[in-house]
C-alpha cells in the first residue's frame, strides 16, 4: 500500500478541488486563468517527484513496530489541567461556556504553547493507546487531555488534533488489508460526515442571525457561494457548505492573480521571511505583514481563505509562488531526514504532523500558522527534554 505522506495528500486533494472547482456551482468563482492552470500543473509534477523521493527516504522504516507502551502522560496531563486552569482564571471563564471569541481567551505567548503542548500530548496518547490493549488509565488521561481542549473552543486546533490522530492511526494500520465491507461503511461516515457538517452549518448561522428556519433551509450558505438553487432543497443543500469551503480558497487565489497590481518591485527574502516562520515570530519581526489588509482582494467577505499561496502572490507576485513551490518540496525531505536523526521514535508523529500541515495549507498557510509550525518543532523538544531527563537519572 502507499505510504501516506505530505506530497501525496496534498496531490490528491489539489486534483479533487480542481475538478470540483471547474463545475462552477458559485456564481462568485471566476474562470481558472491559463497562467494558475500551468502553475497547477506544475506544481501537480513536482509533487508526484517529491512523492517518490520521500517514499525512498521512509522505505527502510516500519512505522508499525514503534511504539510507546512504556511511556507515562500522568504529569503531562497534569501540567495540561493547570495550565488550563489558570488560562480560565486569567480570561474569566472559557469559551466552551462563554460563548466568547477564542481569539482573546488565554494568556498572550503562553496560549500558543499550552494548545502545542497539549495537542502534542493527546496524539501521543493516542498512538500509545492503537499501540496497546485496551487501557483505562490511558483512556482517562485523553479524556482529560480533550476536554482542556475543548475548553478553549478553538475549531482549528481541534480539527488539527484530530487530523493528526487519523494520520497515526491510518499509518500504523496501513500494513492491514481493509476488507470491502469496511471500505463502503467508510466511505458513508465521510458522506455523512459531509452532510452533517452543512447541517451543522445551516444551524450555526441561523443561530447566529436569529433566524427561524430549520436546519435543512440552507438560504445563507447559498447566498454567500451564490448558488440560490441549493437554497430549499434539503439534500444538496448542506452539501453545498462542503463545496464552498473546499473550493474557495483556489477562487480567492484566482482573483487575487486577477486583481493585485504591482507597483513597486519585491523582495524574495521578506517574503520567505514572513510566510514560512510562525505567526509569534513574524508578526512581530514583520507588523506591516499582518497589518496589510488583503480582504479587497476575496471573492466575498465572508469566504477568507486562499491557500498557502495567496499572500505569497500579494508580496511577491509569480516569484513569490514559486519559491513557496520550492520551499514545499525542500520542507519535508529535510525534515524527515533531521527527525530520523536526531528523534526516530517520533518519526510517525513527524509523518502525521507533516501530512496535515500539507493538507491544510490548501486552505491557508500552516507554516505560518502558529499551531501547526511549533508542532513541527516539539518532538525535538521532547526528545531534548527526555535525553536530559535519562542523564540526570
Amino acid at each position: 500500500m502507499r505510504k501516506l505522506n505530505p506530497y501525496y495528500i496534498f496531490n490528491i486533494v489539489l486534483i479533487i478541488i480542481i475538478l470540483l472547482y471547474s463545475f462552477h456551482f458559485s456564481s462568485y468563482y471566476p474562470n481558472l486563468s491559463i497562467n494558475l492552470i500551468i502553475f497547477l500543473a506544475i506544481l501537480i509534477f513536482l509533487l508526484f517527484v517529491g512523492e517518490a523521493i520521500f517514499n525512498l527516504l521512509i522505505r527502510q522504516t516500519n512505522l508499525s513496530d514503534y511504539n510507546n507502551r512504556a511511556d507515562n502522560y500522568n504529569h503531562a496531563t497534569f501540567f495540561a489541567i493547570l495550565g488550563t486552569l489558570i488560562e480560565g482564571i486569567y480570561s474569566r471563564g472559557f469559551p466552551l461556556f462563554t460563548f466568547s471569541d477564542d481569539s482573546v481567551y488565554g494568556i498572550p505567548v503562553f496560549h500558543v504553547f499550552l494548545t502545542v503542548f497539549i495537542s502534542f500530548v493527546i496524539n501521543l496518547i493516542f498512538l500509545k493507546i492503537i499501540n496497546s490493549k485496551n487501557n483505562f488509565h490511558d483512556d482517562i488521561l485523553i479524556i482529560i487531555n480533550l476536554i482542556c481542549l475543548f475548553l478553549g473552543l478553538s475549531r482549528s486546533v481541534i480539527v488539527i488534533t484530530l487530523l493528526n490522530s487519523l494520520w497515526l492511526f491510518l499509518l500504523k494500520k496501513k500494513s492491514q488489508k481493509v476488507k470491502f465491507n469496511k471500505k463502503i461503511l467508510l466511505s458513508l461516515c465521510v458522506i455523512l460526515g459531509l452532510y452533517a457538517f452543512g447541517l451543522i452549518g445551516n444551524y450555526r448561522s441561523n443561530l447566529q442571525l436569529n433566524h427561524d428556519q430549520n436546519i435543512f433551509d440552507s438560504s445563507l450558505i447559498s447566498q454567500v457561494g451564490g448558488n440560490p438553487k441549493v437554497a430549499n432543497n434539503k439534500i444538496t443543500g448542506p452539501f453545498f457548505w462542503d463545496y464552498i469551503y473546499i473550493t474557495s480558497p483556489l477562487a480567492n487565489l484566482q482573483n487575487m492573480l486577477n486583481n493585485k497590481r504591482f507597483d513597486n518591485e519585491n523582495t524574495s527574502d521578506y517574503l520567505m521571511l514572513s510566510q514560512i516562520l510562525p505567526d509569534t515570530i513574524s508578526n512581530r519581526l514583520f507588523p506591516e505583514v499582518k497589518n496589510e489588509d488583503i480582504s479587497g482582494y476575496q471573492i466575498n467577505s465572508v469566504l477568507t481563505v486562499g491557500t498557502v499561496f495567496y499572500r505569497c502572490y500579494y508580496i511577491s507576485g509569480w516569484l513569490g509562488l514559486f519559491l513557496m513551490i520550492l520551499y514545499m518540496m525542500l520542507f519535508p525531505i529535510f525534515y524527515i531526514l533531521l527527525i530520523n536523526y536526531f528523534a526516530p521514535e517520533y518519526l510517525i508523529l513527524g509523518i502525521a504532523f507533516l501530512n496535515t500541515t500539507y493538507l491544510l495549507n490548501l486552505f491557508g498557510n500552516m507554516f505560518n500558522f502558529s499551531i501547526t509550525a511549533w508542532l513541527l518543532v516539539v518532538p525535538f523538544i521532547f526528545k531534548l527534554f527526555n535525553s536530559i531527563k535519562r542523564n540526570k537519572l
